[in-house]
C-alpha cells in the first residue's frame, strides 16, 4: 500500500496534470475561435486579404482643350471601348463618331467642319464621378475640343469626364498585378488543370487529404528531407493569404486547422474562385502576378475568358514552381510541366489522349516588351505617406488620387532624358558619373485650381532607388526664395512708401554685421549693375540688389510672407535668409509657388481625392478649399515680374526653345552649385523641377543649365492641352508698358500695378 504521503504527492500531480490539461483545452480553444473570427471577417470581404487598389483621377476634358479627334480616338480605345455604327443605344464604354450631317439630327449646334462624338464612360465607383448617361464631345478641325453636351437630352456644360482607371495594386507594401474575376468567367479547361495537378480529391475533402499527407510524409522521409508537403488547393489558400512559406511545424499545425475551419465556412466555388485570383504567378518586373486572369494577360497578352486549354494548362504548371517553371526564362521545364499538366487532365478524364497529344504540340509563349512599368511608384509612395501622415488607414481600400497618366508620363520623359543627356555632354558631370555617383532630379506638377498633383517623380529610377526626393529630401533652395523677399516689398507700406515692379533698389556690393559675423553678398559672375529697377533685379536674380532689398523690408516680412504662401520649415532670421540660403522640401516649393500662381490664394497640396472601403463607403475626402493667404494685387505685380524672368531673364531659354505660353518663374542656383531649380507656373499649372547629387556632390549647374530643361520639356507637352491665355490680374490693378532704355532685352515689358502707384520709369 502506498503510503498517506505518496498519495498526496501524485494527487498533487494528477491535479496539476489536469490543470494544465485544462488550460491547454482553453488557449487551444481560444486560439481555434480567434482563427475561426479571422476567416469570417475575411469571408464578409468575398476577397482574402483584398488588395489596396490605386486610381487615377478621372480624365477632364473641357470646351477649348487642345485636343484632337484623332488622339480622343485613340485613348477611347486604348481604354477598351467599343466602336459603334449608329448612335441608337449606346451603352457603358461605347462610342459613336459622326460627321456634322449624321450629328445634327441629335445635337443642332454642330457647325459644318466639325465632327461629333457620343459616348456613355464606364461605371466608377469614383464619389467625383457622377454617372452619365451620354457626353457629347464636338471637335473643330483645329484639333481642338469645341462644345461638351450631357445627357440624353443634350446640355451644354464646360466639362466632360472620362472614368480613372486602376494603376496599381499593393499587398502590403508590394506591387501586384491582378484583375479579379469571377469562377464563371474562368474557363473549365482552367480549372480542370488545377485541380488536375494539384488537388484531384479537391471536391471530396473537407480541407484537408489524409492520403495526401501520409503520401508525401512517407516521400519525404524516404529522401531524408522536406520535398513534398501533400497541401490541399484550400491548404494551399490558407497559406498564401493568411500565413507564410516558413516550412515549420508551427505553421503546418496552423495551416491544418484554419484550412478545416475555411471548408466550414466557405463552399468549393468560393475556394476555388479565390484561390483562382489569388495564386502567385511570378514577376513582372517590380509586381507580383496574382491569380490566372493576370497571369493570362502577363504571359498571353490575352483576357483570360480566351485562353485555350494548353495555356490553361501552362498557368497550372506555373503555380507550382513560378521560378523554374517560368516559360520566358525556362522554355524547357515549362514545357515538360505543362506536359505533365495535360497528361493528368487526360488521366482523370478533362481530355481525350487525341486532345492531349494535339495540345502537347503547341508552342509556349515567347516573352516579349511588357506594356506594364513602374506606373508612378514615386507618386504612389507620396499618397502613401501623405495618408499615414493623416491617420488614414489605406490597406485594403480604393484610394482615388489626381494622378494624370499623360502628365506622369511626360513628367519621368522628362526627368530621364535630361539627366541622361548631361551625364553624356557635360564634362564636369561625365567624371563624376565615372566615379560612381549618379545624377539625381525630381519634377512635382499641380493643377493650380485644386492644388491635385497630377505628376510627381522623385528620382531617375525607383528600382535603383526608392528614396523620393520630391517629398523626403530637404535640400537648400538658393534663388527661388527670391521672389518671397520681393512680394515683401510689395506688400510693405513701411514709413508710407510704396514698392512697386519699377521702384530703384541698389545693385552693389556690400558688409553687414550681425552676430559677430559679416556676411558680403557676391552676384553670380560678380558683375554689378549699380540702381535698377526691381523686376530687373528680380529677371536677373541679382544677389547683391535681393540682399539690400530684404534687410531693408525686414527679414521678419520675408519670414511672414513665405510663411503665408505654405513654407513650414524654420526660417532663421539671418542675412542669408534673403538668397535662400536655407532648407525647403520640395513640396513646400511646389505649394508656395502655388499661391503665387493662383494670386495669392490657397489651396494644399494633395495627391489623394478619396479613400473608399470594399463596400465603397467614403471613409475620407479631400476637401478643396481656397483661403486668401496674401493680397491678390502686390501678388499679381510679382507674376507680372518673374514673367520676365522667361521673357528675357535667367530662364528665357524657356521661349528660345518653344514652350511661347504665357508662363511666370524664378531659377534657382545655391552658392556651392550643388542644387539648381526652376519653379514655374502659367495660368494653370504649377512645377517645380530639381537637379542635383545625394550626397551634396558640386555639379558646377546653375537652374537654368540644369533643372530648367527637365520643366520645359514636361511643360511643352503637357501644359500646351490648356488655352493660352494670360493670367486674370485683379480688376483693381493696372497693366502698365513700360520701357527701359537701360534693358535692351526686354522686347514686351509689361507690368501690373497695385491701385495708387505707378511707373517710376
Amino acid at each position: 500500500m502506498p503510503s498517506q504521503s505518496k498519495m498526496k504527492a501524485l494527487k498533487k500531480v494528477l491535479l496539476v496534470l489536469l490543470a494544465g490539461s485544462t488550460l491547454i483545452i482553453i488557449l487551444l480553444s481560444l486560439w481555434v475561435y480567434q482563427l475561426n473570427s479571422t476567416i469570417v471577417e475575411n469571408l464578409k470581404t468575398k476577397k482574402f486579404l483584398p488588395p489596396t487598389e490605386y486610381y487615377t483621377a478621372p480624365k477632364v476634358y473641357f470646351a477649348g482643350m487642345n485636343v484632337s479627334l484623332s488622339n480622343f480616338k485613340d485613348e477611347l480605345n486604348r481604354r477598351g471601348y467599343r466602336s459603334k455604327d449608329s448612335f441608337e443605344k449606346i451603352r457603358p464604354q461605347e462610342y459613336w463618331i459622326g460627321s456634322a450631317e449624321s450629328c445634327r439630327p441629335h445635337l443642332a449646334e454642330v457647325e459644318a467642319d466639325e465632327t461629333c462624338v457620343v459616348f456613355q464612360s464606364k461605371e466608377s465607383s469614383d464619389p467625383q464621378l457622377v454617372h452619365l448617361e451620354n457626353q457629347y464631345f464636338v471637335f473643330g478641325a483645329n484639333a481642338q475640343l469645341k462644345k461638351v453636351f450631357h445627357g440624353k437630352r443634350p446640355t451644354l456644360t464646360q466639362y466632360g469626364y472620362l472614368e480613372p482607371e486602376l494603376i496599381a495594386q499593393y499587398l502590403g507594401k508590394e506591387p501586384i498585378q491582378q484583375k479579379y474575376t469571377p469562377l464563371g468567367q474562368i474557363p473549365t479547361s482552367c480549372l480542370n488543370g488545377v485541380l488536375a495537378i494539384e488537388d484531384a480529391h479537391f471536391l471530396e475533402h473537407s480541407g484537408i487529404s489524409y492520403t495526401g499527407i501520409l503520401r508525401a510524409a512517407i516521400k519525404n522521409l524516404t529522401g531524408g528531407r522536406i520535398a513534398q508537403g501533400g497541401s490541399t488547393i484550400t491548404q494551399q489558400l490558407v497559406k498564401n493569404y493568411f500565413l507564410n512559406s516558413d516550412k515549420t511545424l508551427k505553421r503546418k499545425i496552423t495551416e491544418f486547422f484554419m484550412s478545416l475551419i475555411l471548408e466550414s465556412h466557405a463552399g468549393k466555388d468560393e475556394i476555388l474562385e479565390t484561390y483562382l485570383n489569388i495564386v502567385y504567378l511570378g514577376q513582372n518586373g517590380p509586381f507580383q502576378i496574382r491569380g490566372f486572369p493576370a497571369g493570362a494577360q502577363h504571359f498571353f497578352d490575352r483576357q483570360i475568358q480566351d485562353l485555350e486549354p494548353d495555356q490553361c494548362a501552362l498557368l497550372a504548371a506555373v503555380l507550382n514552381s513560378p521560378g523554374l517553371y517560368d516559360p520566358f526564362r525556362h522554355p524547357e521545364n515549362a514545357r515538360k510541366r505543362r506536359n505533365l499538366v495535360l497528361d493528368k487532365m487526360g488521366e482523370h478524364q478533362f481530355l481525350s489522349t487525341p486532345e492531349v497529344q494535339t495540345l502537347q504540340s503547341k508552342v509556349l509563349p515567347t516573352p516579349r516588351r511588357h506594356s506594364v512599368s513602374e506606373t508612378a511608384p514615386y507618386f504612389l509612395d507620396a499618397v502613401q505617406k501623405q495618408l499615414e501622415r493623416i491617420g488614414v488607414d489605406y490597406n485594403g481600400r480604393k484610394v482615388f488620387t489626381t494622378l494624370d497618366l499623360t502628365a506622369q508620363a511626360h513628367a519621368q520623359s522628362a526627368v530621364q532624358n535630361k539627366i541622361q543627356q548631361l551625364e553624356t555632354e557635360n564634362k564636369k558631370i561625365i567624371g563624376i558619373k565615372q566615379a560612381g555617383k549618379p545624377l539625381e532630379g525630381l519634377l512635382i506638377s499641380a493643377d493650380n485650381h485644386t492644388g491635385e498633383i497630377r505628376a510627381l517623380v522623385g528620382g531617375r529610377s525607383y528600382r535603383m532607388t526608392q528614396y523620393n526626393r520630391a517629398i523626403d529630401s530637404h535640400r537648400q533652395v538658393g534663388s527661388i526664395m527670391k521672389p518671397f523677399v520681393f512680394l515683401a516689398a510689395l506688400r510693405s507700406t513701411n514709413a508710407g512708401k510704396m514698392w512697386t515692379p519699377t521702384s530703384i533698389v541698389q545693385d552693389s556690393r556690400f558688409t553687414i554685421e550681425y552676430d559677430k559675423q559679416k556676411w558680403s553678398p557676391e552676384n553670380y559672375g560678380k558683375k554689378y549693375y549699380g540702381p535698377v529697377p526691381l523686376y530687373f533685379a528680380l529677371k536677373n536674380s541679382l544677389n547683391c540688389a535681393t540682399a539690400s532689398l530684404g534687410l531693408e523690408v525686414g527679414l521678419d516680412q520675408v519670414i511672414k510672407t513665405a510663411q503665408l504662401a505654405g513654407v513650414s520649415s524654420r526660417l532663421e532670421k539671418v542675412p542669408s535668409l534673403t538668397l535662400g540660403a536655407f532648407e525647403l522640401y520640395p513640396l513646400e516649393v511646389l505649394q508656395s509657388y502655388l499661391v503665387l500662381a493662383n494670386l495669392g490664394h490657397y489651396h494644399e497640396v494633395t495627391a489623394v481625392r478619396y479613400v473608399l472601403n470594399h463596400s465603397e463607403r467614403i471613409l475620407y475626402q479631400h476637401e478643396v478649399s481656397e483661403v486668401q493667404a496674401l493680397e491678390p494685387e502686390p501678388t499679381a505685380s510679382l507674376v507680372s515680374m518673374m514673367k520676365q524672368t522667361i521673357l528675357s531673364g535667367t530662364a528665357k531659354s524657356v521661349i528660345q526653345q518653344g514652350f511661347t505660353y504665357p508662363a511666370a518663374g524664378k531659377t534657382g542656383t545655391t552658392s556651392d552649385s550643388r542644387d539648381s531649380w526652376f519653379a514655374g507656373f502659367t495660368p494653370n499649372l504649377t512645377t517645380v523641377s530639381w537637379v542635383g547629387y545625394d550626397d551634396n556632390t558640386s555639379h558646377g549647374l546653375t537652374g537654368a543649365s540644369g533643372a530648367l530643361p527637365i520643366w520645359i520639356e514636361f511643360m511643352k507637352k503637357y501644359a500646351v492641352i490648356f488655352p493660352e491665355q494670360d493670367f486674370e490680374w485683379p480688376a483693381s490693378t493696372k497693366k502698365y508698358q513700360v520701357r527701359n532704355e537701360n534693358d535692351e532685352e526686354a522686347k514686351n515689358l509689361e507690368l501690373i500695378y497695385s491701385p495708387g502707384t505707378q511707373p517710376e520709369l
